[in-house]
C-alpha cells in the first residue's frame, strides 16, 4: 500500500511538471527582454492582446489617414515584445513594441499601453502579434478618412451684356440775390464778414399750398450764396448764386428762403403780378428776385458743430442770447450757446453793432405784427 501511494504522488509529481513544461514551451518562442527573476517571472509568457487603432486628431490629408493612435488592451502583461504589422501607401510594414509592465498589477499602464504610427496613407488593419509568432495576430480597422469630395461645378450664368449707363437730364437753375443787414458792405455793413459764404435753403410750395400750414411738406433744395466783393458790379455787397442747382425742378412753384441768423422769406413777383409763383424748366435758370433778410434768429442753438439753427421766430429768447449770454465778454464763456449767431455782423464780437441789428428789426416786426418769419 505504501509503494502505491509513493508511486502515485511521484507520477503526479511528473505529470505535473511535464505539463507545466509543455504549457510553458508554447511561449517560450517570444522576446522577453524584460524578464527577471527578481520579479517572480519564471518563464515568458507572451500573451496575444486586442487592438484598437483609431485616427489622430488632425489625421487626415485630401482622405489619406497620416496618423493612427494604436491601444493595446491586454488581460495580461509580461515584459514581452510585440510586433506591429500595417499597411502604408500600399507597402508592408513593421515595427516593434515593447510593453512596459509596471510592478504594481493595479496600475492602469498594467493592461493599456498605447503607440502612434504615421505614414503618408494608411490602409487595411493593425495587427499585433507576440515578436516571432506571426501565427496570434490580432488586429483593428482604424477610422478610415473620407475620401475627398469634388464639388458639382454649377454653370455660372452668362452675364448680361453691358447695360446702358442712364444719361441725367438737365437740371434746373436758380439765381438767387440776396442783401444780409449788417454784413457784405451795403448800407454801411461789415464788408469783411468772417463767412463770405453762407449755407441757404429754399422751399418750394405747390400754387395751391399755404407756407404757413404745418401739415405741409415742401420741396426742398439746399445750396450756398457767396458774398460779391466787385466795386461797381450791380450785385456788390449782396451775397448771389446766379445758377444755384435745384435738381430736376419741373413746374410752377411758390419759393421761400432761409439763411442761419435770418428769417425765412418768400420771394414776391414783381407788382402787378398776384400768383406769388415762378415757373421752374429743367435745362433753365429761373431768376428770382433780389430780397432783405431779417437778422436776429439765433435760437435755438445749433446741434451739431456748422449745423442749423433758429426757429424762424425773434423774440425774448434771442434777446437774451445775445444780451445776456454772449454780449462782451461773454462771448467765450458757456453761457454763449451761439456766438456765431449773435456775432450778427460777423466781425468777431458780439457787442453794441449786434444789439442794434436786433432792436432794428425787433422793431421791423413790431410794425409788421408779427414775430416770425414767412411761413410761420
Amino acid at each position: 500500500m505504501k509503494k502505491i501511494l509513493i508511486f502515485s504522488i511521484v507520477s503526479f509529481s511528473f505529470i505535473a511538471v511535464f505539463g507545466y513544461v509543455l504549457l510553458n514551451q508554447s511561449f517560450a518562442t517570444g522576446y522577453c527582454p524584460g524578464y527577471s527573476a527578481s520579479k517572480g517571472i519564471a518563464q515568458c509568457y507572451c500573451y496575444p492582446l486586442s487592438v484598437t487603432a483609431t485616427n489622430d486628431t488632425n489625421a487626415c490629408t485630401n482622405g489619406k489617414t497620416t496618423s493612427v493612435t494604436v491601444n493595446w488592451n491586454g488581460a495580461n502583461c509580461a515584459y514581452c515584445t510585440y510586433t506591429l504589422h500595417w499597411t502604408d501607401n500600399g507597402a508592408s510594414k513593421t515595427t516593434n513594441w515593447t510593453n512596459s509592465c509596471p510592478d504594481n498589477k493595479s496600475d492602469p499602464a498594467y493592461a493599456n499601453n498605447q503607440t502612434t504610427i504615421t505614414g503618408t496613407d494608411i490602409t487595411g488593419s493593425i495587427g499585433v502579434a507576440p515578436l516571432n509568432q506571426g501565427s496570434q495576430i490580432t488586429s483593428d480597422t482604424p477610422n478610415q478618412c473620407p475620401a475627398p469630395t469634388t464639388p458639382t461645378p454649377t454653370n455660372s450664368p452668362t452675364p448680361a451684356g453691358p447695360t446702358a449707363t442712364p444719361t441725367p437730364g438737365p437740371h434746373t437753375k436758380a439765381k438767387v440775390v440776396l442783401l444780409l443787414p449788417a454784413v457784405g458792405g451795403k448800407n454801411g455793413g461789415n464788408a469783411s464778414p468772417g463767412r463770405p459764404t453762407r449755407n441757404v435753403t429754399l422751399y418750394f410750395y405747390q400754387a395751391d399750398q399755404d407756407p404757413s400750414d404745418p401739415s405741409i411738406t415742401p420741396i426742398t433744395r439746399t445750396g450756398t450764396v457767396h458774398l460779391d466783393t466787385t466795386t461797381g458790379s450791380g450785385t456788390y455787397g449782396y451775397f448771389i448764386n446766379t445758377t444755384l442747382d435745384i435738381g430736376g425742378l419741373n413746374g410752377t412753384y411758390k419759393v421761400l428762403v432761409k439763411s442761419n441768423q435770418y428769417l425765412r422769406k418768400q420771394f414776391v413777383p414783381k407788382t402787378g403780378d398776384n400768383s406769388q409763383t415762378y415757373v421752374f424748366t429743367p435745362g433753365q435758370t429761373t431768376v428770382l428776385p433780389t430780397i432783405t433778410l431779417l437778422a436776429g434768429d439765433i435760437v435755438p442753438p445749433p446741434t451739431t458743430a456748422g449745423g442749423d439753427y433758429g426757429d424762424n421766430t425773434i423774440d425774448i429768447s434771442d434777446y437774451n442770447m445775445l444780451a445776456r449770454g454772449c454780449y462782451g465778454g461773454k462771448a467765450t464763456t458757456s453761457s454763449c450757446a451761439n456766438k456765431e449767431g449773435a456775432d450778427l455782423n460777423d466781425d468777431g464780437k458780439v457787442d453794441g453793432i449786434d444789439y442794434n441789428i436786433l432792436i432794428r428789426t425787433f422793431n421791423i416786426l413790431a410794425n409788421q405784427g408779427t414775430q416770425g418769419g414767412d411761413g410761420e
